[in-house]
């Protein structure tokens, strides 16, 4: 077993996840629910079906957002809040995700008889590409149902008193609507919030919505990252070789000459791609919002310092090359790839999960956004390493 990359990573992700979750179960006992609540400016009627420091922290994240934590809440509870629900959801994704490779990679690297190992790769191709588009398929199902569902809830004037005529969203709307049904999501019902949504509200497009957004959509994706890292697994292990497949496709293209190198970043469709999900991330949310507060001009101030350091890869290649040196073209685009998905990602998840009410959009536009560009970033990558032209 070489792959020596995969169990450190691997086990910096099981570290950190463990460092978010102790660190979370620590600060929840040092929290005083009742005075968070009265901190939150939380009417009764919702108050009364919080009794925890976990439920209060996911209502307040979809229900208003983390800087209002920020602004109103105790230092417990901001740390708490922030470690329970985004970065330990995080880091448990990432932490899964690389402990399956790890675990398919020792399987796949066990198998000693070929027509298994090739039955492997077969499984782990078709059933990734098949739940990719069945994926993209919920998403965009999921997409249109919510946001359909958000022009439902905006026509409801109890809902609109309930967010004091402020804006708000699809997600908004639903965590109010979960406390209220005490805490069930499929508790969102007639019989529990009818007095809110009255007699003529399309429960049917709510329930369908639900059901896509809760079930359908999770259980795809976990179905879509268990073939990938069989794929994966397939295409790391160095089965029967001292060194892996993808090992010896980062050293297979060297440059040392600058018309060689300019030619084969023009021709490559897949860095063109995830820059422009990179982009688009810089512009939406970064710079395409409103600037009305301190935050939103700091959003604008980091994105703008954020795009010199992410091209860091392509800059040491363009100085290598200018002064005649030799480098791995594969490595170099491999590792600058990564790092825009990985910008791509971070930079998504925590202004759309933290601070969706500074951008204030419908909730397509906070769904497909995010959704769009981390999907093209790591399909890019997938396709570099699979389908490039050498």
């Amino acid at each position: 077993m070489r792959q020596k990359g995969i169990l450190l990573t691997f086990i910096v992700f099981a570290v950190l996840f463990l460092i978010v979750l102790i660190v979370s179960l620590s600060f929840s006992s040092l929290i005083d629910i009742n005075k968070e609540l009265s901190y939150s400016n939380i009417d009764e009627s919702t108050s009364k079906n919080i009794s925890n420091p976990y439920d209060l922290s996911y209502f307040i994240f979809g229900y208003k957002g983390f800087l209002s934590i920020l602004t109103n809440n105790s230092l417990n509870f901001i740390i708490f809040s922030l470690f329970w629900v985004y970065l330990l959801p995080l880091f448990f994704s990432f932490f899964g995700l690389f402990l399956l490779i790890f675990i398919f990679t020792l399987i796949i690297h066990n198998i000693r008889r070929d027509y298994k190992y090739q039955f492997a790769k077969r499984v782990g191709k078709w059933g990734m590409y098949v739940t990719f588009f069945i994926l993209l398929a919920f998403a965009f199902i999921s997409i249109i149902l919510f946001s359909f569902l958000e022009v439902e809830f905006k026509k409801i004037q109890a809902l609109k008193d309930k967010f004091d005529n402020e804006f708000f969203d699809t997600f908004s709307a639903i965590s109010l609507l979960r406390v209220l049904a005490k805490g069930y999501i499929f508790g969102i019902n007639y019989e529990n919030v009818g007095s809110i949504l009255g007699d003529d509200f399309n429960y049917a497009l709510l329930v369908v919505s639900l059901v896509f957004g809760t079930i359908f959509l999770p259980t795809v994706g976990i179905m879509f990252v268990v073939f990938s890292s069989i794929w994966i697994a397939t295409f790391i292990s160095s089965r029967n070789s001292s060194h892996s497949k993808f090992r010896m496709w980062l050293k297979n293209i060297r440059i040392d000459s600058k018309r060689e190198f300019y030619s084969l970043i023009l021709k490559n469709i897949w860095l063109w791609i995830v820059a422009a999900s990179f982009i688009i991330t810089i512009i939406s949310p970064g710079l395409v919002h409103p600037y009305n507060d301190g935050f939103q001009i700091t959003l604008t101030v980091i994105s703008i310092i954020i795009v010199p350091l992410v091209f860091i890869p392509l800059i040491i290649g363009m100085s290598r090359v200018v002064k005649i040196r030799r480098f791995n073209y594969n490595l170099l685009m491999f590792l600058q790839i990564m790092i825009l998905i990985f910008t791509v990602i971070l930079l998504q998840l925590t202004i759309w999960i933290l601070f969706k009410e500074e951008i204030q959009v419908h909730s397509s536009v906070s769904s497909l956004i995010p959704f769009a560009t981390i999907t093209s970033s790591v399909f890019a990558e997938f396709g570099f390493v699979k389908l490039q032209q050498r």
